[in-house]
């Protein structure tokens, strides 16, 4: 009798041990997930960090962007121009005359 209840009591023991193992075991790949998660969480908050800072330099140049086609469309209007021209003292041409010339008629060299 003492035989069977060592053999049980050496089986309880096993089933014991190997529950504790499995306890220690799940208790690791626990906490190895915990890290892996939290870096993961870091990783995508630093992302989300830099693409909020591009998004910001991506605007400011499309302003600067619209701030120079404003400045080149207002350089080249009319008055611009016009008063350019004063500044240089240019004169402005009136009676203009062109040459007409025939198909063929030109010098070739």
């Amino acid at each position: 009798m003492t035989k069977l209840y060592k053999k049980q009591n050496k089986n309880k023991k096993n089933k014991w041990f190997s529950i504790k193992i499995l306890g220690r075991i799940l208790l690791l790949l626990i906490i190895i997930e915990g890290v892996y998660y939290m870096a993961s969480i870091n990783d995508l908050v630093v992302k989300g960090f830099k693409l909020q800072e591009l998004k910001t330099y991506s605007n400011n140049l499309a302003n600067e962007n619209r701030g120079i086609n404003i400045q080149i469309t207002s350089l080249k209007s009319y008055n611009s121009l016009a008063k350019r021209v004063e500044e240089l003292k240019m004169v402005s041409a009136v009676d203009i005359d062109y040459i007409k010339v025939n198909k063929g008629e030109l010098a070739i060299k």
